[in-house]
């Protein structure tokens, strides 16, 4: 099997740490994703939702041109709304999330028949440390919020 990724150029967006703008688009429009994974601060009753509506825009496009849509977000974004509406729940067909989900949220899923897949945590394992805690990861803010490098070996051992 012949598997690869596509990374779009265009501006990097640090707070989302996403990539988007002209060229970005320019290569969406050419191209069939087999299976799409987009983060979300949000996900409510009516629908999937983003920090921006650049954002939401962008990822509504990429959401066109693929054949399975697939979202991952962590369990606190159930309930959240962020201000660029991405999507309705139907035009996604798969969410992963932890197993910290409301089951009001799991049962709203399957009834709609989204696949909810849920991840073990094996952070106490690996000692690796989620994205909404990148002061921990390889990057250490400093107080100006300058990033500084950190080895692999810092980074996952304090």
């Amino acid at each position: 099997m012949n598997e690869s990724s596509i990374i779009c150029g265009g501006v990097l967006y640090r707070n989302s740490l996403s990539v988007r703008g002209e060229y970005s688009e320019e290569l969406l429009d050419s191209l069939n994703i087999p299976v799409c994974f987009i983060g979300a601060d949000g996900i409510a009753a009516d629908g999937v939702s983003c920090s921006s509506p650049e954002e939401a825009m962008f990822t509504r496009k990429l959401l066109r041109n693929s054949l399975r849509r697939v979202v991952l977000a962590d369990s606190r974004k159930f309930g959240q709304r962020g201000i660029g509406r991405i999507c309705p729940l139907e035009e996604i067909d798969t969410v992963i999330s932890d197993a910290g989900i409301p089951d009001g949220f799991a049962t709203l899923l399957r009834d709609k028949g989204i696949e909810l897949i849920i991840a073990e945590n094996k952070e106490q394992d690996c000692k690796c440390y989620p994205a909404h805690q990148r002061h921990k990861g390889p990057f250490n803010r400093k107080g100006s919020g300058r990033q500084q490098r950190r080895t692999g070996q810092e980074a996952l051992h304090g």
